[in-house]
């Protein structure tokens, strides 16, 4: 959200400085009440009205703020904060035509500002306007050519429209900046595959040097690995936060769990320090190297996540990445014996390499298969790409997939 950028402090009455000072102290409720004073008095001062706004949509009423930043747009026809706080307030509430026209006009109006563009490409992405939000996240990246979110956003954008050169060189602005970004590494792939840079894709999608696969030996107080198996597949077919085909992600026909590292228990503890393991052992297999950028920079510090991932038939995963992380893995618990004899195919693998559909990419794209096997981790790139194939069987597939996420200290 903007503050007022005038400046001219000297300029704000005194009581409204007083109700401002209340507010940057987070006393909310005291500057809610000490706006309302001075609005009683000066009913059409825009400056209170979009300090007051902030606060009650910090707060959580975004109708009020909505309200208050109507009407200082209404006294100050050429407040371009307050356009851009009403936009911000106005996607909150889910009215996202009105937003567009308020950021519209923040962005005519504040041309030195990054955020109203970007917000407002944003906000055309998220409803798949394509050319729109390309137009609005270039003039964020115009104004700030370092900024990474733009320019991921404006790669994903561009990968939608077909313009696959921008694209490419929208995903190496963004990693000159961030040189791990998963997104752009992974938007960088689908460019190099359509503009026909095979030697830089294979760089990048490297199934050989980059996939690793574990075999972690059975934990103390378990006879073995099957025994091990056995135990976390009771275990995450009892968790609470089971959910069927969850609306936020990729698993179809099949049951994922939200956080198994919250609170770890009974064999997750053990599970967990299998990961610590296997974490270790990748960064100690892949030195840094500044030439392939997701091993220029590996983070010294990590949190882990984990989720189970219950697959009944024709369940699958739709290809994606983990956004979030560094590097991700898939551990194998329970798997059919459709699926372990290879009776069917490639039914039931995990296949990397094939990007989400994009309406105007064409090009024919290297993949890599690989036939889960119980007690079999696998650890990739979190920007790699990956789907599993349906299978048929009437057992359940069970799988707990985990991400490394990068931390300061």
């Amino acid at each position: 959200m903007n503050d007022d950028k005038t400046g001219d402090t000297d300029k704000i009455p005194a009581t409204l400085q007083s109700a401002i000072a209340l507010h940057q102290a987070g006393r909310l409720a005291d500057a809610l009440a000490a706006y309302d004073d001075f609005l009683m008095h000066y009913p059409d001062h825009p400056e209170a009205l979009n300090f007051a706004a902030l606060a009650h949509f910090a707060r959580g009423d975004g109708e009020a703020a909505s309200g208050m930043l109507s009407r200082a747009v209404i006294a100050r026809p050429d407040y371009g904060e307050a356009f851009a706080n009403h936009g911000l307030v106005l996607r909150s509430l889910g009215k996202f035509d009105d937003a567009v026209v308020a950021l519209s006009r923040a962005t005519a109006l504040l041309p030195d500002d990054v955020e109203a563009p970007f917000n407002l490409g944003n906000i055309q992405l998220a409803r798949s306007r394509a050319a729109d939000a390309a137009a609005a996240l270039g003039i964020a990246v115009e104004r700030a050519p370092g900024h990474a979110a733009a320019n991921a956003n404006l790669a994903k954008a561009l990968l939608e429209l077909g313009d696959w050169e921008a694209a490419r060189a929208a995903c190496d602005r963004c990693l000159a900046t961030m040189p791990g970004h998963t997104g752009a590494l992974a938007m960088k792939g689908v460019a190099l595959a359509e503009t026909g840079d095979a030697e830089a894709l294979a760089a990048l999608i490297d199934f050989d040097g980059l996939i690793d696969a574990y075999r972690p030996p059975p934990p103390m107080g378990f006879a073995n690995i099957a025994a091990f198996n056995q135990a976390l597949a009771a275990h995450v077919q009892r968790d609470p936060s089971l959910a069927y085909e969850p609306g936020d992600v990729t698993t179809r026909k099949g049951y994922q769990s939200g956080d198994l590292m919250a609170d770890p228990k009974g064999p997750m503890a053990a599970f967990k320090a299998i990961i610590e393991r296997a974490v270790a052992a990748y960064r100690d297999q892949h030195a840094i190297d500044t030439n392939q950028p997701y091993l220029a920079q590996r983070p010294d510090h990590w949190t882990l996540n984990a989720w189970a991932t219950i697959l009944e038939r024709e369940g699958h995963q739709a290809p994606h990445i983990h956004r979030s992380a560094w590097l991700s893995g898939v551990y194998y618990v329970q798997i059919p014996a459709t699926v372990r004899n290879a009776v069917t195919g490639n039914a039931g693998w995990i296949e990397f390499g094939r990007p989400q559909p994009y309406p105007k990419a064409r090009a024919e794209v290297a993949t890599r298969f690989f036939r889960p096997e119980e007690g079999l981790m696998l650890l990739f790139p979190s920007y790699m790409y990956h789907r599993t194939i349906p299978f048929e069987a009437t057992e359940r597939r069970i799988s707990i997939a985990f991400d490394v996420l990068p931390r300061d200290t």
